[in-house]
């Protein structure tokens, strides 16, 4: 893990917590396939589909005592303890409600959330991804 500076409000005081980033894969793709397609009913499912599932996990973080740090149309960024069976399921029900992905990285700070996050995506997303000892892993 990457060492914690304690002057810093950047970072957690422990390694129980940290800055999870949260993103939806191919989401973009989605909605301009549908924006081709002129397919009004498809865009419409789709976008309730994504506003639901995000209303629900961050309902579910706020509950767990998560902070949420920024929500945005697909993701958000959270701090709170590091809980990789949530993120798990997190995943799955966004799945099953909007039939996408999700990519999640997970970091002491803000910059290495970013950098995981990045990595998952970058690696094929669909997974989680750990800013550790200096660089991002997949979990």
């Amino acid at each position: 893990m990457l060492s914690r500076d304690s002057g810093s409000n950047n970072r957690l005081p422990n390694d129980d917590s940290g800055v999870v980033g949260i993103d939806g894969d191919r989401v973009g793709d989605r909605i301009v396939s549908a924006l081709i397609a002129n397919d009004v009913e498809e865009l419409h499912w789709f976008a309730q589909g994504v506003a639901a599932a995000l209303l629900k996990m961050r309902s579910t973080l706020e509950h767990k005592g998560y902070e949420l740090i920024l929500t945005t149309g697909d993701g958000l960024l959270a701090r709170g303890p590091i809980d990789h069976a949530l993120f798990q399921r997190l995943a799955e029900e966004f799945q099953t409600m909007t039939r996408c992905t999700l990519s999640i990285g997970i970091g002491p700070d803000l910059r290495s959330t970013y950098i995981a996050l990045k990595f998952a995506k970058a690696s094929g997303g669909n997974c989680i991804s750990r800013f550790s000892e200096g660089e991002p892993c997949l979990l």
